[in-house]
């Protein structure tokens, strides 16, 4: 087997590895069930799918520190742990379930959370990269995923057996499981924040003799192809997948309960795909993965547009836990191949300038989850319950439409490459 050299790259391993444990228990999947507990709407819904990535503003904030010649791996360390305890206070909403204002403080201290830990990730990249060498990419990346999705198995089985165990009959949880489940994040996300202090800083950037902001806005014009197909590509995923689980739960009826037991399956199905999605973008291009994910995305929601109405609902229950799970896949090459991509993008010199562009894409790409959930406060308002089949229609139709623009942006970041003009 290959190894990491330098060895201590493998400390942001177990970093990246006890992060996603703790993302696993406080966001995603399980974020849209607690929201939906406390009496989220869907634009809330919505809001929340775009958080995370909204706090990669604050990501800036880190990159401009290490620009002025900042300690990368202090910035990284003291704004980790800083945004932690935030989780405690989202436990803490658990206990007031029937609190009008209970989801909207929900969405607060998540969105703070993301706001410090953002400021820690805006030094952690240019940090990862100083200490990267080129031609560990992809095989750090598939490590990383690899760890990653390990910890999010454990984390959802560990989450579907307690959940399982407390559910009622009907597979419905108590709200205080939330509660626990937010606790159990802030622990692992202290410990991941506890491994990177085994590895060593980067040397202090030199400095560049131009200001910060218009270095970016060169950066920015420099790459601003490729910053636009990142925006593409991280827009198009989230618009679908912050409602996913929400067409599980409406349409497919399956309990929250049982819905964690297929995002068990649906990250051991990513964790599998990932040597697979590593070849594919070494061997052709570091977006291949993504194109191909996509063109797979469009094939599926064809298939339900077309048949939704025509499935007896065990058929609709099947069918909309089988998207689901395989969902995951397609997750898995999206997020490899863009990571990759960055990574490789990203020049030595002056990385956190990068980066903070980088930032700025990711920004504008979370627009596409608010998107959605605007979208779909819109067909509620239009729709009643007979409808609603025809309102996961249009909204699955819009997905499409959206991915086939994806699947074109890869395209061209292939041929533009090919040319030398990226």
């Amino acid at each position: 087997m290959q190894r990491l050299e330098p060895s201590f790259l493998r400390y942001f391993i177990y970093n990246s590895a006890w992060v996603s444990a703790m993302d696993t228990l406080a966001t995603g999947t399980l974020l849209t069930a607690y929201a939906l507990a406390l009496g989220a709407s869907s634009w809330l819904i919505g809001c929340l799918g775009a958080l995370p990535y909204m706090g990669t503003a604050a990501s800036m904030l880190g990159a401009y520190f290490v620009y002025k010649g900042m300690d990368a791996k202090k910035i990284t360390l003291i704004f980790s742990y800083a945004s932690r305890p935030f989780y405690l206070f989202g436990a803490l909403l658990a206990f007031f379930p029937s609190a009008s204002w209970a989801a909207i403080g929900l969405a607060w201290v998540i969105a703070l959370c993301y706001f410090t830990g953002g400021i820690s990730s805006g030094s952690y990249y240019p940090w990862l990269k100083s200490v990267l060498p080129a031609k560990q990419t992809y095989l750090f990346v598939q490590r990383k995923y690899t760890a990653s999705m390990g910890a999010h198995i454990g984390g959802f089985l560990s989450a579907f057996v307690f959940m399982k165990y407390w559910s009622d009959l009907n597979g419905n949880v108590p709200c205080a499981i939330y509660a626990i489940l937010f606790c159990c994040a802030c622990i692992c996300g202290l410990i991941g924040t506890a491994c990177l202090g085994h590895i060593p800083g980067s040397a202090k950037p030199c400095q560049v003799p131009i200001p910060a902001f218009k270095y970016i806005r060169i950066t920015v014009w420099h790459y601003k192809w490729f910053l636009t197909v990142c925006i593409v590509i991280l827009g198009s995923l989230l618009f679908m997948n912050t409602f996913v689980p929400v067409f599980v739960l409406q349409i497919g009826k399956w309990s929250v309960t049982w819905m964690t037991g297929l995002a068990v399956l649906g990250q051991f199905l990513f964790l599998l795909s990932l040597p697979w999605w590593k070849k594919m973008n070494e061997k052709t291009y570091s977006l291949c993965s993504c194109q191909v994910s996509f063109t797979i995305l469009c094939i599926l929601l064809s298939g339900l547009i077309f048949s939704l109405p025509l499935m007896t609902p065990k058929q609709v229950m099947t069918c909309s836990g089988v998207f689901f799970v395989l969902s995951f896949i397609t997750q898995a090459g999206i997020q490899a191949g863009l990571d990759g991509a960055v990574l490789l993008e990203a020049p030595k010199r002056s990385s956190s300038v990068f980066f903070a562009a980088v930032s700025c894409a990711k920004l504008i790409a979370a627009l596409g989850p608010a998107m959605a959930g605007i979208v779909w406060a819109l067909l509620n308002q239009m729709g009643n319950a007979v409808n609603l089949y025809r309102q996961w229609q249009f909204f699955f139709l819009l997905c499409v439409c959206i991915q086939i623009i994806a699947v074109i942006a890869c395209i061209s970041f292939e041929k533009r490459m090919s040319h030398g003009k990226i």
